[in-house]
């Protein structure tokens, strides 16, 4: 069944701020939506619950957004209006004290999600340098990092030419050089765009052995349709979550692209 023919499109257009919210009702409602082994029907019944107890709830609506089937620039509206909402709900004052850590609390967590879906997005509709500020503030919001902002923003900065920018993050991220498959093909295409190319050979046979499966992606100038919203690390699953901002980057620059398709064991789709 389409999901429309819940008349939920109609429902979310009809919303409006009410004076008579109940809050603690409303996240209650949600608490239970997001139960394991729930039904479409019975989680759809509890949003619009939610919505009925308070029809500004962000989370709720949230959930209601992802379930509808929008076009693109009305999907990216919606996207941009529940990050609105989401800072009100936090407010002013509360904002700037949570700034430095917001992953640490629920409604910065949610914040964070929201402006990662965001971010991506834009990546998605070739608005990469929108998209750079997005990951930009997440990272001043909090520098863990929970939304991984970074394997966003380096690539981008790469395909910018932006190399100290990228190193920038890439050292602040330190702990992760041993271990972070994306982060291990951008020192590839670091190198080589400083004209190291030794450094980029010796990267290439690491960043293969992390993740060989970025190569064919990165190689193909193509977009994947459908990715995984979980993976693990060094898996196929990883590199189609995470291959746009390298894919980026590497197409950015032909001579780069031309060396990697020439490197022995170059894996092309």
């Amino acid at each position: 069944m389409p999901i429309d023919d819940f008349g939920l499109q109609d429902y979310v257009f009809g919303l409006t701020d009410s004076s008579k919210r109940n809050k603690a009702r409303a996240k209650a409602i949600m608490d239970k939506a997001m139960e394991p082994g729930i039904t479409d029907e019975a989680y759809i019944k509890l949003i619009l619950d939610a919505l009925e107890a308070d029809p500004r709830c962000v989370e709720a609506i949230w959930e209601l957004l992802g379930m509808l089937e929008w076009p693109e620039p009305q999907y990216l509206l919606g996207v941009r209006s529940v990050l609105e909402m989401a800072a009100q709900e936090i407010g002013p004052v509360r904002f700037a004290r949570l700034t430095g850590q917001f992953g640490m609390f629920p409604d910065g967590d949610f914040y964070l999600e929201v402006r990662h879906e965001l971010a991506w997005t834009l990546l998605e509709n070739n608005r990469g340098i929108e998209a750079v500020q997005e990951w930009l503030g997440m990272i001043d919001l909090d520098p863990v990092d929970p939304y991984n902002a970074r394997y966003g923003l380096v690539p981008m900065h790469l395909a910018n030419n932006r190399l100290d920018p990228a190193r920038t993050i890439m050292t602040l991220y330190a702990h992760e050089r041993e271990t972070s498959s994306v982060f291990a093909w951008c020192h590839v295409l670091e190198r080589f765009l400083d004209n190291d190319l030794p450094a980029a050979a010796a990267g290439l046979l690491r960043a293969r052995k992390l993740n060989k499966h970025f190569e064919p992606l990165i190689l193909a100038n193509k977009r994947i349709e459908t990715v995984p919203d979980t993976y693990q690390p060094h898996t196929y699953d990883e590199a189609l979550a995470l291959y746009l901002p390298l894919q980026i980057a590497w197409q950015a620059h032909p001579k780069a692209l031309k060396w990697l398709k020439s490197f022995p064991g170059a894996r092309a789709n």
